[in-house]
């Protein structure tokens, strides 16, 4: 069963860290993001694309329904519990995966060069790939990254930003 969650996105001066809160599994040790963007953090694409897709079988809903997915338990025992009863991904989840993916890594490319802030694409995405996504859909996740990425460019070293899973609303205002 899917719960919500709380997931912070802590700025820091060359990295991310993100923190999860749920009501169900054990809880989660933070951890650091891959790279750094001023704008648009890569989980945080993530999470605004699963959110707007409606994909409850990707990272973030996976986490709201007990899994551990990417994050490791704070609990020792319970890191071990999870070693022996890593749970396999369903054909469905899998499937939430692959679109989560490509949405991802063409939305945020495509809202990059929308924005002024990159000039072209990148040679693997072309027009046609970015015209496989619907166009509302394609909006409504530019809308995300919008909102998300005037949060995020302001802040400070220390400071986070917290999104509601799976509403998208945000909990620092």
């Amino acid at each position: 069963m899917m719960q919500d969650v709380e997931v912070d996105f802590v700025k820091a001066s060359r990295h991310y860290i993100i923190r999860v809160r749920r009501d169900v599994g054990p809880i989660l040790a933070p951890g650091y993001g891959p790279g750094f963007d001023e704008w648009m953090p890569h989980d945080v694409a993530h999470m605004l694309v699963e959110i707007e897709a409606g994909l409850s079988g990707a990272v973030f809903g996976r986490i709201a329904s007990g899994q551990n997915n990417l994050f490791r338990p704070v609990d020792p025992r319970q890191q071990r519990k999870a070693a022996r009863r890593r749970s396999h991904p369903t054909p469905q989840q899998r499937a939430d995966m692959s679109i989560s993916e490509r949405l991802a890594s063409a939305c945020v490319p495509a809202w990059e060069q929308d924005r002024g802030r990159r000039a072209t694409l990148p040679d693997w995405l072309t027009r046609d790939r970015l015209d496989d996504i619907d166009t509302d859909l394609r909006r409504r996740i530019f809308d995300r990254f919008d909102t998300f990425a005037e949060r995020w460019h302001r802040l400070v070293a220390g400071e986070v930003v917290t999104v509601h899973w799976p509403s998208g609303t945000y909990l620092d205002c």
